[in-house]
């Protein structure tokens, strides 16, 4: 949730806070609050389901090439690519798959994050975990 500063009549900062958030991501139900002004709400329903696996193994494929195109940024890069396998492994299907993926790409944010779009495709991949119900 990010804070902006009030907008007048004429979309200008005007200085003041902002009676309103920006609300970005995924997100349940959400509700601007009463006269708020300058405040934008976007949301990204995902519902688990075929899209969700396919999202799945994107994210997964995408990371792989993200640790494979920048090892430069990377202290431990057959470490990272290990790591990356034994998610890939996992059911995520099953609660306890999820889990388990969802401890290993917190591993692999803080292993490999030196790498350029490694850090924000973790971020998918957890997010797609939250979603998916098995």
């Amino acid at each position: 949730m990010t804070i902006f500063n009030r907008r007048g009549p004429e979309g200008q900062a005007s200085g003041t806070s902002n009676s309103g958030v920006v609300n970005t991501g995924t997100m349940g139900n959400v509700q601007n609050q009463p006269e708020a002004v300058g405040s934008v709400q976007h949301q990204v329903s995902v519902g688990a389901g075929a899209g969700t696996a396919a999202e799945w193994t994107r994210t997964l494929r995408e990371l792989d090439v993200a640790l494979t195109r920048d090892q430069d940024g990377i202290t431990d890069p057959e470490r990272c690519r290990i790591l990356l396998g034994l998610i890939r492994d996992q059911r995520v299907a099953d609660e306890g798959g999820r889990l388990a993926a969802r401890s290993m790409l917190g591993q692999l944010g803080v292993l490999c994050g030196g790498a350029p779009g490694v850090v924000s495709l973790v971020a998918s991949a957890l997010a797609l975990l939250d979603t998916a119900t098995g």
